[in-house]
C-alpha cells in the first residue's frame, strides 16, 4: 500500500505544476528547458524577471532543473525534468479546461453553464504535441508508403500530423478538415512552408460526405490510395454510442471504397482498475474532461465489437499504456490501421 502522504502532497502539487508548465509550453518557451544549460537571460520575452526567477527555483526545488553554475547562474534540466517538459502537452490539455473547474460555483449551485468552455487554442497545441511525440512515430511504422497518393487528415488540429507525414513522405498531396476554424488557421500556419499541393477546409468529421467530395476533387494515380487519418476524433463522433462510429466507417466504405485509415482513440478505463493504477495513469484527468465536455469515450470492449461490425478489416493494432487489475489489462489508447 502506497504512503498517503505521497498522494497527498501529488494532489496539491498539481495546482502550481500543471498551469506553470502549461504556460511555458503555450508560449514556446518549453525549447529553452531542453537546451543544454539556460539562464534567466535567455528568456528574452520575460519582463518580470524576480516573478520568473521564482518559478525556476521553484522547478529547481522539486528536482526538475538543477543549478549548472552558481557564479553564472546557470541552469540544466534533470532527466526528470527533461520528461516532464517534453511532455508539456498533457499539462496544457489539462489547463484547457480551467474554465470548467474556475466555474464550480455557478455550474453546480446556479446551474450556469455557460462559460465552461474548453480553451481551444491551448487545447490544439497541447495535443498536437502529444500526437507528435507520443503517437505519430508509431503510426508511421505501419503505413504503406508506396501506395498512398493523397494524405486526409480529418480532426487535424493544428496539422502536427499532416507535418511530420510531409517529412517522411514527400510531395504527396494533403488536404486538412477541422470542425473547428481556429485549428484550421492553426493548421495552415503550421504547414505554409512546405510545398506539396494543400486544401484545408471546416467541416463536422461525421458528416462524410461532405468532406468526401472535397477529397475526390483531388486527382491521384489509379493505383494509389487515399489515407485517411483520424486522430482521437471518434470519441467526438460516438455521443457514447458505438453505432454511431460503425455508421461512420459504413459511409466512409460507401463515399472512399479505396481508402486507407488510420486512427488513434482513448479508452474508457473501468473504475476499479484506474483507481488501483492512478499513480501510473493520467487517465483519470483524461476522463474527467471529456466527461464535464460531453464527449463520448467508449470501452475497449465497445471498439472489440465495433471491429466485427465496420465493412474495414482492422491490419494491425497498437496499444498505447495498458494498465493492469488482477487478471485484467485495458490499454489507454490504441492505434489502428484499417483497409477497405
Amino acid at each position: 500500500m502506497s504512503n498517503p502522504r505521497t498522494k497527498l502532497i501529488s494532489f496539491m502539487r498539481g495546482f502550481f505544476i500543471c498551469p506553470i508548465i502549461a504556460f511555458l509550453l503555450k508560449n514556446n518557451l518549453i525549447k529553452i528547458f531542453l537546451k543544454k544549460e539556460f539562464s534567466l537571460n535567455d528568456f528574452k520575452k520575460i519582463k518580470n524577471k524576480k516573478y520568473f526567477h521564482s518559478i525556476l527555483l521553484y522547478l529547481l526545488n522539486l528536482g526538475l532543473i538543477k543549478m549548472k553554475s552558481k557564479e553564472k547562474k546557470k541552469f540544466k534540466s534533470t532527466t526528470l525534468g527533461k520528461k516532464i517538459f517534453l511532455r508539456a502537452g498533457s499539462f496544457l490539455i489539462l489547463h484547457s479546461y480551467k474554465p470548467y473547474i474556475n466555474n464550480l460555483n455557478e455550474t453546480l449551485f446556479k446551474n450556469q453553464v455557460l462559460n465552461n468552455k474548453c480553451d481551444r487554442e491551448e487545447n490544439i497545441i497541447g495535443s498536437g504535441s502529444i500526437h507528435k511525440k507520443k503517437f505519430f512515430p508509431k503510426a508511421f511504422k505501419i503505413i504503406k508508403k508506396n501506395e498512398i497518393g493523397l494524405i486526409v487528415d480529418i480532426g487535424c488540429g493544428d496539422g502536427n500530423f499532416l507535418k511530420e507525414a510531409n517529412k517522411k513522405f514527400k510531395n504527396i498531396p494533403i488536404l486538412a478538415s477541422d470542425f473547428s476554424a481556429l485549428a484550421v488557421k492553426e493548421a495552415k500556419n503550421n504547414l505554409r512552408n512546405i510545398s506539396c499541393k494543400k486544401k484545408f477546409f471546416t467541416c463536422d468529421a461525421f458528416n462524410v460526405k461532405k468532406w468526401s467530395n472535397e477529397v475526390k476533387k483531388i486527382k491521384i494515380g489509379n493505383k494509389k490510395k487515399i489515407l485517411i487519418s483520424l486522430w482521437f476524433i471518434l470519441h467526438e463522433i460516438s455521443k457514447g454510442k458505438p453505432q454511431n462510429i460503425i455508421t461512420f466507417f459504413n459511409n466512409i466504405k460507401k463515399y472512399l471504397p479505396n481508402a486507407q485509415i488510420l486512427i488513434g482513440e482513448i479508452i474508457k478505463i473501468p473504475s476499479d482498475i484506474l483507481s488501483k493504477n492512478i499513480d501510473t495513469s493520467i487517465m483519470p484527468e483524461f476522463l474527467f474532461f471529456h466527461q464535464l465536455s460531453n464527449q463520448g469515450v467508449l470501452k475497449y470492449s465497445d471498439y472489440k465489437k465495433i471491429q466485427s461490425k465496420i465493412p474495414q478489416k482492422v491490419d494491425q493494432e497498437i496499444k498505447f499504456d495498458s494498465v493492469k487489475h488482477k487478471n485484467k489489462t485495458v490499454p489507454s489508447a490504441f492505434i489502428w490501421s484499417l483497409s477497405n
